[in-house]
């Protein structure tokens, strides 16, 4: 019996780190746009590169792993290399890839990470095998055997299947969570009613947030770094998101919105927390290290606010590090390191 299944993604993930990329700032009347900007055509130097593996659905399954979980995890790759590179660092966290399909028609998924000055990045992605996953890869039987099913993103065919995981799970009483996808945001809320109104917890973005909804700002208005911040002003100007996400039945709906924190509502409540404030090296992995600990919190039976602060000090492992999963942190270091953070702030929100 597991305690989780992760099911997504699997890729390689190329880092490249280059000091001399331009930020490029646009400003519309409702909106700024940045771009990551290199002169052209022109031969530019890579500062650092490193090879690691990623995928939203195997970086969870090493935080659940560290945090002592039975953990497996369910995806798509191809015979090669990269392949056997993510499976045995998978297995030597502890994690089961016994539900894994490995193809010989396409390529394991990979990723090539542009990583700014300010740690900042653009990803370039070929989803390969990733985009191939169907109904009749999963071994039905075998999946029954957890507690909870924790859904990254899916894409191609594979998001096909979407609403058969959560019947399956709603009918075998699994707690089924998600973090979505482009594919899935773009559906919007009405094409993922079905598993929507099964969720225990759906994890968005803030840009995100607003996508699915139609609710709210899709760019931060304030920065955290700017005079006059004020924390419950951008919580409030989630609410709205948050309540149409909750029309849509999941028990608990979580916003993040980098530096600037992250929020969470049950309906009743609303928790908002600030960032951990650290030297950032790569923010590649940090929404999975935050989604991941949040959960395994939970599944350990922790609340609500105890699951931020364990996702906001993996979150802040994870970006000072290069790699989406090089700072994740242990169950026991996890601990530790939610001592020095901010403890969310609680806010009742009556109906509206």
């Amino acid at each position: 019996m597991h305690d989780v299944i992760t099911i997504g993604t699997a890729t390689q993930d190329v880092f490249l780190t280059v000091a001399g990329a331009k930020v490029l700032q646009l400003a519309e009347l409702e909106a700024e746009h940045r771009y990551l900007a290199f002169d052209y055509p022109a031969k530019i130097e890579v500062d650092r590169i490193q090879i690691d593996t990623g995928g939203g659905a195997t970086n969870t399954a090493v935080t659940f792993a560290r945090f002592g979980l039975r953990t497996a995890f369910f995806g798509k790759v191809g015979d090669d290399e990269p392949g056997r590179q993510v499976l045995g660092q998978l297995g030597r966290e502890g994690v089961d890839c016994s539900l894994v399909v490995t193809t010989k028609e396409h390529h394991t998924g990979f990723s090539a990470i542009l990583t700014s000055f300010e740690g900042d990045r653009t990803i370039l992605v070929h989803r390969g095998a990733n985009n191939t996953l169907r109904g009749d890869d999963i071994d039905w039987d075998r999946l029954k055997e957890t507690r909870w099913i924790y859904v990254s993103s899916l894409s191609g065919s594979s998001a096909e299947w979407l609403d058969d995981i959560a019947f399956f799970a709603e009918e075998h009483h699994i707690s089924t969570v998600m973090n979505p996808g482009s594919a899935q945001i773009r559906q919007g809320v009405g094409g993922l009613s079905e598993i929507l109104a099964t969720l225990e917890v759906l994890f968005l973005n803030r840009r995100e947030a607003a996508l699915i909804t139609g609710e709210g700002p899709a760019d931060t208005a304030v920065d955290v770094g700017e005079a006059g911040f004020d924390r419950e002003e951008w919580a409030e100007s989630m609410q709205a998101a948050f309540e149409r996400l909750k029309e849509c039945g999941p028990k608990i709906v979580v916003i993040t919105d980098g530096e600037n924190g992250s929020c969470a509502y049950d309906g009743a409540t609303r928790w908002s927390m600030p960032a951990s404030q650290v030297d950032v090296d790569s923010t590649v992995g940090a929404g999975d290290a935050y989604c991941a600990a949040f959960v395994g919190e939970l599944i350990k039976g922790g609340d609500i606010a105890r699951g931020m602060l364990m996702g906001t000090a993996n979150a802040a492992a994870v970006i000072s590090q290069v790699g989406a999963k090089a700072g994740i942190l242990t169950y026991d270091e996890a601990r530790r390191a939610i001592e020095a953070c901010e403890a969310p702030t609680a806010r009742e929100v009556p109906g509206r």
